[in-house]
């Protein structure tokens, strides 16, 4: 997400003075916004890692096309996957 999550319909202007794609694009004209889909994934995810939760240490085979992390929460476990493909 670099280091944005709303960002106005130019993509920009960032810290490092480039144009980006953010999970939240603001259009300050009429005052409106759209949720790109970054912040759905972003939505889906957060909604399990409640406060409390700590990322843990996450081993995959070199030679696989996921990457994948995993936190432990006050209550369960859980690991993030995603398929490279």
């Amino acid at each position: 997400m670099d280091w944005n999550l709303a960002l106005d319909t130019t993509g920009g202007e960032t810290f490092i003075k480039n144009f980006l794609d953010a999970a939240i694009i603001v259009n300050a004209a009429d005052d409106s916004f759209w949720q790109q889909p970054a912040y759905f994934i972003l939505a889906h995810f957060s909604h399990f890692l409640i406060p409390g939760s700590v990322r843990i240490g996450s081993v995959l085979s070199e030679s696989t096309s996921v990457t994948a992390t995993a936190f432990q929460t006050p209550e369960k476990s859980y690991a993030i996957v995603i398929n490279n493909l």
